[in-house]
């Protein structure tokens, strides 16, 4: 839930303009964690990868 709201209220702040260095911050933060979560299953779709 803490992913979601943070990932959610990171967008709202970035697409508002409000506290930019802040969302951007949490941002590249979710989106440096997301590619390790489908790392293992390599580039194809078909078997749930990240492409």
């Amino acid at each position: 839930m803490a992913a979601v709201g943070g990932r959610i209220g990171c967008g709202l702040l970035l697409a508002t303009g409000l506290l930019t260095p802040f969302a951007a911050t949490g941002a590249i933060g979710a989106m440096t964690v997301a590619p390790t979560v489908k790392w293992r299953d390599g580039l194809r779709v078909q078997n749930d990868g990240y492409e």
